[in-house]
């Protein structure tokens, strides 16, 4: 699996996929046509460097916990959101 990193309107989602391809594909399922500005590989060298604040319930007023990518990647080797900055779904 690898992890790609989309831009697009001042946001960026991070999803894992085996191509590019399938990555967008699967974020393009989630949040509908958007268009990509940029897209970047992050090197499976930093998954465990990259830090992702996660909040329970999507409660912005409690304290998040922290996880890395490869903490939040799972086993069945299909594409999914790692991460983003989009906040408008919650």
């Amino acid at each position: 699996m690898k992890v790609f990193k989309f831009y697009s309107e001042g946001n960026y989602w991070a999803y894992s996929g085996e191509t590019e391809e399938a990555a967008k594909a699967a974020l393009i399922e989630d949040e509908g046509e958007i268009e990509i500005d940029k897209t970047e590989e992050i090197p499976e060298s930093q998954w465990d460097d990259k830090i992702i604040n996660i909040w329970e319930d999507n409660d912005f007023d409690k304290k998040p916990f922290k996880s890395s990518i490869r903490e939040q990647m799972f086993g069945d080797n299909k594409p999914q959101q790692i991460f983003t900055s989009d906040l408008s779904s919650f």
